[in-house]
């Protein structure tokens, strides 16, 4: 488990050097819940950058609305996609 929390984070550091070169904005706040991103070593990282961490109870749609949607409309494009070439 500990190594997937630090292979996450380590992507969580890539992702965000990328994200603020390529928009010349900072990141301000970040939505997770109680699973890969939570860990001391990210705590310590997220004040340090002065990252705002909202925490949201784990597997709960109504807190995470949004994503969920996003998640939602991608399964129902895939969806469709394999109905029209016929797979099942």
């Amino acid at each position: 488990m500990y190594l997937i929390i630090l292979r996450v984070f380590n992507y969580f550091k890539k992702f965000k050097e990328l994200v603020e070169k390529k928009s010349d904005y900072s990141l301000k706040s970040l939505r997770i819940d109680r699973g890969e991103f939570y860990s001391n070593k990210f705590n310590e990282f997220s004040e340090d950058q002065r990252i705002k961490i909202l925490v949201t109870m784990s597997k709960s749609p109504q807190q995470n609305g949004m994503v969920e949607r996003k998640n939602r409309s991608i399964l129902n494009i895939a969806r469709s996609m394999l109905k029209i070439i016929k797979m099942p």
